[in-house]
C-alpha cells in the first residue's frame, strides 16, 4: 500500500515527493521556510473545471472535536470543523493543469495536513487528507512528526499493526520521545487477542521500562510510561477477556440449542434461560432505536429529585436530551463531564437534559442518588426510575448509556452513541448555531 510505503522507506524524500499531491516539483517542508503546495485536480475528479480552489491546512493536528476513541469517522469531525484558530487557508493559482500555492512553515512544527475545496466540493485524499512530516534544512524529519502522525494514520483507517510501526519507528530516530511508548503499549495491548498473548506483551513492556531505567535512570518521565502501559495493559486484559467471553458465550448457547428443551436442566439451563431473554431484550431495543428515529418520543410523567412532577411533553419547544444511565456504569460516569460542558454552553438557548437512573435496581436511595449527583455538580434535570423500571422499559433500555435527542416537535433525531463525547457538542453547536 502507497501510504504505508511512505512512512517505511528509506528512500522518503522521493515518497514524500509522491505523497504531498502527486507532483514531481513538490518542495519539503522545512521549519522555518515557505512551502510549495502543488495539486492536480485531475488525479481525482473532485475538483476538476472550476475558477477558484482553495486549500484548507493544519499544523501537527486538527482539534478536539472528535476522538479516535470513537473511530476513524469522529477522528475526522476535526478535519470537517476544527478548533477555532487551528486551521489556515490559502487561495491557489492555476498555471496550465496545476494549481500552487505558498505557505510559510512555522519553526515549531512538527506535521503538516491539508485539503482541497471550492467551497462546496471538498479533496479530502480520501479521507486521509494530505499529510506530510516537517524535516529541518537536512531533510531529516522532525522530532513527534511520526507520533503527530498516528492519529491521521487512524482516521485513514490503517490497520494497528501500521500504527505501531509509525510509533517504532519514532522511538528508533528519538528514544526519548516520551509519550510515544505509551501510545505504542497502548495499540500493542489492543491488538492481543489471548491471555497469552497479553501476559507476552507484558513482559515486553517490563524489559523496555528496565531497559530505559538503565540507560537515563529512573526519572519521572520513565515511571509515567510505566504507569501509562500499565493502564493500558488493565484495558487490555478486559478486552480479551471480554473476548473469550463472548466466545464461550456463543458456543455455550450453540450446545444448549443443540439439546432438546426437555433434556436440559440445571444452572445451565437457567442460565441460557436468561441469556435468551437479555438476547431478546437486546434485539428489540436495537429494533426501537432504528424506528424511533423521525418520530415523535413515547411520553411519560415523572418526578424529579427535588420533587417537581413533569412530564417529558412539557418540555416540546426545546432540544431534550433523554440520558439513561447509573452511577454503576463507568461509560456513563465518564460521560458526565460531556453532559455537563453540553448543558452549561446550550441550556440558556433551550437546551433540556433528562438524566433517568437505573440506580433503584440496586438498591440505592433518592436521597443518595441527590447526594451523588451533587457532588458531581450535575445541575439538569435529575429522575431516579422506580424498581419496576417503567420508564427503562419503555424505551426498551438494555444498555448503559443510552441516549435520545428530540426535537422541539417532540420527535428523537438521533440515539444512542452517535450522542457521546465531543460529538454531542457538534451536534448541538449545528442546531444551534442554525436556529
Amino acid at each position: 500500500m502507497e501510504r504505508t510505503k511512505f512512512f517505511m522507506s528509506a528512500i522518503i524524500v522521493g515518497l514524500l515527493l509522491m505523497f504531498g499531491c502527486g507532483s514531481e516539483n513538490q518542495n519539503l517542508p522545512v521549519r522555518g521556510k515557505s512551502f510549495t503546495i502543488n495539486y492536480n485536480p485531475s488525479q481525482s475528479g473532485i475538483l476538476e473545471d472550476l475558477k477558484s480552489i482553495t486549500v484548507v491546512y493544519a499544523f501537527d493536528y486538527w482539534g478536539t472535536k472528535g476522538s479516535a476513541k470513537y473511530g476513524k469517522e469522529s477522528l475526522f469531525l476535526n478535519v470537517k470543523n476544527p478548533d477555532s484558530g487551528r486551521a489556515f487557508k490559502s487561495v491557489m493559482k492555476k498555471s496550465k493543469q496545476e494549481w500552487t500555492t505558498s505557505i510559510d512553515i512555522p519553526k515549531d512544527v512538527e506535521l503538516l495536513s491539508y485539503y482541497f475545496t471550492d467551497g462546496e466540493k471538498f479533496d479530502y485524499n480520501n479521507k486521509k487528507t494530505f499529510v506530510l512530516y516537517i524535516t529541518n534544512s537536512k531533510g531529516e524529519i522532525i522530532k513527534n512528526s511520526r507520533f503527530r502522525n498516528i492519529a491521521f494514520l487512524a482516521m485513514a483507517g490503517e490497520d494497528m499493526q501500521t500504527q505501531i510501526k509509525e510509533a517504532e519507528e519514532e522511538i528508533s530516530h528519538y528514544p526519548k520521545s516520551w509519550l510515544v511508548y505509551i501510545a505504542l503499549w497502548e495499540k500493542k495491548f489492543n491488538t492481543a487477542e489471548t491471555m497469552s498473548e497479553i501476559i507476552q506483551l507484558r513482559k515486553d513492556a517490563d524489559k523496555q521500562y528496565l531497559s530505559l531505567i538503565s540507560k537515563y535512570g529512573e526519572r519521572d518521565s520513565i515511571k509515567t510510561i510505566k504507569a501509562g502501559w500499565l493502564f493500558n495493559y488493565e484495558r487490555g486484559v478486559g478486552s480479551v477477556v471480554n473476548k473469550q467471553r463472548i466466545s464461550a458465550r456463543k458456543e455455550f448457547m450453540e450446545v444448549m440449542e443443540s439439546i432438546p428443551a426437555e433434556n436440559r436442566f440445571g444452572t445451565t439451563e437457567a442460565y441460557f434461560n436468561r441469556l435468551k431473554k437479555y438476547e431478546k431484550m437486546r434485539n428489540e431495543g436495537a429494533k426501537f432505536n432504528k424506528n424511533i428515529i423521525g418520530n415523535p418520543a413515547p411520553d411519560f410523567r415523572f418526578a424529579t429529585l427535588d420533587g417537581k412532577s413533569k412530564k417529558l411533553s412539557d418540555f416540546q419547544g426545546n432540544f431534550v436530551l433523554l440520558d439513561f444511565w447509573g452511577t454503576w456504569c463507568g461509560p456513563c460516569v465518564g460521560e458526565i463531564p460531556n453532559l455537563k460542558k453540553a448543558y452549561k454552553k446550550y441550556h440558556d438557548q433551550g437546551f433540556e437534559i433528562i438524566s433517568i437512573s437505573s440506580d433503584a435496581r440496586s438498591g440505592m436511595t433518592e436521597q443518595e442518588l441527590k447526594k451523588w449527583v451533587s457532588e458531581k455538580d450535575m445541575k439538569w434535570k435529575q429522575v431516579m426510575d422506580k424498581k419496576d423500571a417503567r420508564i427503562q422499559k419503555l424505551y426498551k433500555i438494555n444498555k448503559y448509556p443510552t441516549l435520545f435527542l428530540i426535537n422541539p416537535e417532540g420527535k428523537v433525531i438521533k440515539v444512542d452513541t452517535g450522542l457521546r463525547g465531543e460529538t454531542l457538542d457538534k451536534i448541538l453547536d449545528s442546531i444551534y448555531n442554525k436556529n
